[in-house]
């Protein structure tokens, strides 16, 4: 019987068999052996994560050839199995895929090879099964002679123990020759070209100058310094140098001269510059010449200026960005914070309360003001309003405290362990006037002797306090409500010897505080009114008496229903006899505990048991169950009685 078990996939004629087309099936194998060390092309579908290469048994198969290039677009790397698993064999395999993507060769769960896009790789499967593996097979190339006629790429590191002979350009991330280099006659250089790096395991020592027409990349593995500047000079004058000279031959104002540029990667693995010192020429006119000097940092994603010198000023946040300016002393970490979010400058705070808030340590003097001249009444604070002074401030030889309008009349006056004064727009007013947003009299801020208070623009009193009697407020001159001397709240009346006076039992005035409501007609007042959402819920009216209404109109109401069970609900109540903790005489009340009413009639209890505020009782609202209970008991004595 015909087999396909080696490593080409030929068949194998069984023993009689092929009878008549030995030659055509020898003829096929044949081909097949000459496509197998030959070269092959096959698709991978777009973008697929994985492919499978069969070698098809005695036909033509793109995956028998010794070189086998994959093309196709991917987007992700892609595993390619070489199947059967049981095929021993070499293979030269390219990645002429697009997209930038490796193909990861694979023939069992062994090793596989990643080949990245572009390259070219020898491999070998071993043919070991399900756990078969595919292995470079140049890993380890030892090659007498290497003789490269273009590129050399080595993307590791190519150590040469002998002579290197290359025709063309040699690049390497590493080159490591462990023999020597010498040259006993001249070596004549027209041109040295090195686009990557020089690396040396020793000094090198340049005696003349070195100049680059382009940029020098100096590249550490550690931390270690990249570039030392070194200068044994023993005299004061300045040294090393670092000069960064732009030779211009038409210099002009605002002509960068130099950039420093702090660069590193972000975690989307782009190259991003997290800092920059740039200095440029504001003035180039000979003997007027002018720079700027700018210090920029990132900034949630964008390059902003932290700090510039220029010719007439040194600028912190030109860019306007919301960042702190803090200022650090021996002992005050905010000695100087300027909140650049809320527009405010604390000295001493970090957290400065409005445009310029000063704290000082413990016990230290707030503010420091010192006039500039000898003479005692020099002012040390002038006020100006669109380069108009309308005031300043003064100090006087008995340590007295002045405000001075330009008027020469003293507004405001601290009298050094004596007393304290306002004064209004002449020498003897003791008012303070309060105007409008166009410069209209709204009212006055009214003192003398014994009276402090508020004046409407009429000069009636709008708010009186007397210092040893009372406060009151008015409403078109009319006093409308009142806090006497001993804490009363009076409302309608001057004093406590109105209506509703609390007395103890011998008819005297209590001097507790109380609230007195009280109005001069004798129609149906209302007191005071309780309102939710805007509607009025309960009031307390006074006519004669006081009565303590609850809303109960019809229109306020839905669902009204007139027969239900009263009386049952009235035996589940539990009437108590008690007494209050905090009543030291212990007299006996009749009531209900709050939570045992709760079930029965949710509606007159408010507050959870065992809550965080005592629970509470509106007993009125028992008053229809008990009617109602009391009308259900009526019906059964008429019905007993009849």
């Amino acid at each position: 019987m015909a087999t396909y078990v080696n490593d080409l996939r030929l068949k194998e004629i069984g023993t009689g068999e092929s009878s008549g087309t030995w030659g055509t099936e020898t003829n096929t194998n044949l081909e097949l052996i000459g496509e197998a060390l030959g070269f092959g092309t096959e698709a991978i579908t777009t973008n697929a994560d994985t492919h499978t290469t069969t070698v098809a048994d005695g036909s033509t198969d793109p995956g028998r050839a010794m070189y086998i290039k994959y093309t196709g677009t991917l987007d992700s790397a892609c595993t390619i199995t070489i199947a059967p698993n049981t095929m021993s064999r070499m293979h030269f395999i390219e990645n002429g895929t697009s997209g930038s993507q490796n193909i990861i060769i694979s023939q069992g769960t062994g090793a596989n090879v990643t080949i990245p896009a572009g390259d070219v790789k020898a491999v070998y499967l071993d043919g070991a099964g399900s756990g078969a593996a595919v292995t470079d097979a140049f890993a380890s190339l030892n090659v007498v002679d290497l003789k490269v006629q273009d590129d050399l790429t080595v993307t590791d590191d190519a150590t040469i123990g002998g002579t290197l002979g290359v025709t063309g350009v040699l690049t390497a991330t590493s080159l490591d020759i462990s023999g020597d280099i010498d040259v006993d006659g001249t070596t004549n250089l027209d041109v040295v070209d090195i686009d990557g790096a020089v690396d040396m395991a020793s000094t090198l020592q340049v005696d003349g100058a070195i100049t680059s027409s382009a940029g020098a990349t100096i590249t550490l593995a550690d931390n270690t310094d990249n570039l030392t500047l070194t200068t044994t000079d023993a005299d004061a004058s300045v040294g090393p140098n670092l000069r960064m000279y732009r030779n211009s031959g038409s210099p002009a104002d605002d002509d960068f001269l130099g950039e420093i540029q702090f660069e590193g990667r972000n975690d989307n693995s782009q190259d991003v510059i997290y800092g920059q010192i740039l200095t440029r020429i504001r003035d180039a006119s000979d003997g007027t010449e002018d720079a700027q000097l700018t210090l920029k940092t990132m900034v949630a994603g964008t390059a902003r200026n932290r700090l510039e010198f220029n010719e007439g000023e040194a600028v912190f946040n030109d860019d306007s960005v919301d960042v702190d300016f803090r200022v650090e002393s021996n002992g005050n970490a905010n000695m100087l914070f300027v909140d650049g979010g809320n527009d405010r400058v604390g000295i001493g705070t970090a957290s400065p309360d409005g445009p310029l808030h000063i704290k000082p340590t413990s016990g230290d003097t707030y503010l420091i003001l010192e006039a500039g001249q000898s003479d005692s009444n020099a002012g040390v604070i002038y006020h100006n309003i669109s380069g108009t002074q309308v005031g300043y401030n003064l100090y006087d030889t008995d340590d007295n405290i002045y405000y001075i309008g330009v008027d020469g009349i003293n507004r405001f006056k601290v009298q050094s362990g004596q007393h304290f004064e306002f004064r209004g727009p002449d020498a003897n007013s003791n008012q303070f006037k309060m105007m409008d947003s166009s410069g209209n009299i709204d009212g006055y801020l009214y003192a003398e002797a014994s009276e402090i208070g508020f004046l409407d623009a009429d000069g009636n009193w709008a708010m009186q306090v007397k210092t040893d009697n009372y406060v009151r407020f008015l409403v078109n001159n009319s006093e409308r409500l009142r806090i006497d001397s001993t804490g009363n709240l009076l409302m309608g009346v001057t004093s406590n010897s109105g209506p509703s006076v609390p007395v103890d039992a011998n008819s005297t005035e209590l001097s507790r505080g109380y609230i007195n409501l009280n109005r001069d007609d004798t129609a149906s007042i209302d007191q005071i009114l309780f309102g939710k959402d805007g509607v009025t819920r309960g009031r307390v009216v006074t006519t004669t008496a006081t009565s303590y209404v609850t809303t109960s109109d019809y229109r306020r109401k839905e669902n009204v229903e007139y027969t239900w069970d009263a009386t049952t609900r009235l035996k589940q109540l539990k009437p108590v006899r008690y007494n209050w903790i905090d009543d030291e005489t212990n007299t006996l009340e009749e009531g209900f505990l709050a939570h045992e009413v709760s079930s029965i009639v949710p509606h007159t209890v408010f507050g959870e048991k065992d809550g965080d505020t005592l629970q509470g009782m509106d007993y009125g609202k028992l008053t229809p169950l008990l009617t109602k209970a009391l009308q259900e008991l009526e019906a059964r004595v008429t019905t007993l009685e009849g």
